[in-house]
């Protein structure tokens, strides 16, 4: 997400809910400086889950000698699994399935629970700087399907 569509999508979701609307620099790469102009809505949007579509902010305080050029590092990220084999439905199989784009942290066990839908919710810690995968093939006993995987 670009610096304007990150300004438009933060003006559209935040500003509504909000007492004061933030000064807006917009910097290179894509980085984007909201400066609150009180407390309580940074707080407020540091605690709300940051998510457009595919794509993910990272949303953090200003720290001193900030470096837009640093790498963004490991990050914990909800993944959505979709399309799971009800014979393969369970935490150790989500698990290992999971271990392969990042490292397991948490299953959602709310989502988890609606077999019906077939998709899970699963936090995991990931490499940003090497991209999210969107599908695995996976090879599983005498299955092999191709998972969904969105964030």
């Amino acid at each position: 997400m670009m610096g304007e569509q990150m300004k438009q999508w933060a003006e559209e979701r935040w500003f509504p809910v909000i007492k004061n609307r933030p000064i807006i620099n917009i910097l290179f790469n894509g980085w984007v400086v909201f400066h609150f102009l009180n407390s309580e809505d940074m707080n407020w949007i540091l605690k709300v889950p940051s998510v457009k579509g595919r794509g993910f902010l990272i949303l953090q305080r200003w720290k001193a000698r900030f470096d837009p050029l640093e790498r963004l590092g490991r990050q914990y990220i909800w993944a959505k699994l979709q399309g799971l084999p009800l014979e393969l439905w369970n935490e150790e199989v989500i698990k290992e399935i999971t271990n392969k784009i990042g490292n397991y942290y948490y299953l959602d066990v709310a989502s988890f629970k609606h077999l019906d839908k077939r998709m899970a919710w699963v936090l995991i810690e990931v490499e940003l700087g090497r991209g999210l995968t969107t599908e695995l093939e996976i090879h599983w006993s005498n299955f092999s399907f191709t998972l969904a995987i969105d964030y």
